[in-house]
């Protein structure tokens, strides 16, 4: 289990941690953290093999929920209000199952059951497949990226997991481990009995991520689940609609129902 867990930091306040997706890292929810800085004290890691964290030979959710416990712990973290998206909200969704306690749980377009990736996340998988050329400059990449057909939104997106290194830019996240269990990162997260945590579930009027079965499933593990559907937004809510994403968030953390 890697011990390396870098984050940013930002504010002072109640604790607000927040968890990204597959492929991503914390430098995707800066501008999002800034604004909660405002009156929250909020922790942005890298998940392990994701960013600047260190990599593992395991992306499951149970060794990536023990190893976020445990950094919380170290950072004296107690019951936060967790802000997670896909991939990471299936890993908050591990934590909370393993005992750690939350004031709020904000699950952003995805549910404990789902199973569902839409193509572009599927190609995304398939292309960090493959070798990547040698790439001098995120130009370069994101030109290579829509050659193979990926749309400039995912292109950037992808490029932001490149670093350079030794003068070629290298992916910083665990690209191997990460291709090899596509499926796995797919899978359901089980859940046993009933949780209080209020859950907030953020859904993109435009993805299938989150359907009817995946809600029916989680209403029978919590008591208090609230779901909101943001208009002409994907799987991808805080990029597509960022103003009423940040407004439906900061609106249910601090109680105000306007």
């Amino acid at each position: 289990m890697a011990k390396k867990i870098f984050f940013r930091e930002y504010g002072n306040g109640d604790d607000i941690v927040i968890l990204h997706g597959i492929l991503g890292s914390s430098d995707m929810w800066i501008p999002v953290a800034r604004r909660l800085s405002g009156g929250f004290h909020v922790i942005v890691p890298d998940l392990t093999n994701h960013g600047q964290s260190g990599h593992t030979e395991s992306i499951g959710f149970d060794n990536v929920s023990e190893t976020m416990r445990d950094f919380l712990k170290s950072k004296h973290i107690e019951r936060p209000v967790i802000i997670a998206h896909s991939y990471g909200a299936k890993v908050a969704f591990q934590m909370l199952a393993d005992g750690l306690e939350m004031e709020k749980l904000i699950a952003v377009d995805m549910l404990p059951a789902t199973t569902y990736a839409d193509p572009q996340i599927l190609q995304l998988l398939e292309t960090i497949k493959q070798p990547l050329p040698q790439l001098k400059s995120f130009a370069q990449a994101k030109q290579i990226f829509s050659e193979k057909g990926i749309r400039p939104h995912f292109s950037d997106l992808l490029a932001k997991g490149l670093a350079m290194h030794n003068g070629s830019l290298q992916w910083k996240f665990n690209a191997r481990l990460i291709a090899k269990n596509a499926n796995e990162i797919r899978q359901s997260v089980e859940l046993n009995g009933f949780f209080d945590t209020p859950l907030l579930v953020v859904k993109g009027e435009n993805s299938n991520y989150v359907d009817s079965s995946s809600i029916a499933d989680a209403k029978q593990h919590f008591n208090n689940l609230k779901l909101i559907e943001i208009p002409d937004a994907g799987h991808w809510v805080h990029y597509d609609q960022p103003e009423t994403f940040f407004n439906t968030i900061y609106n249910h953390i601090t109680n105000n129902n306007l």
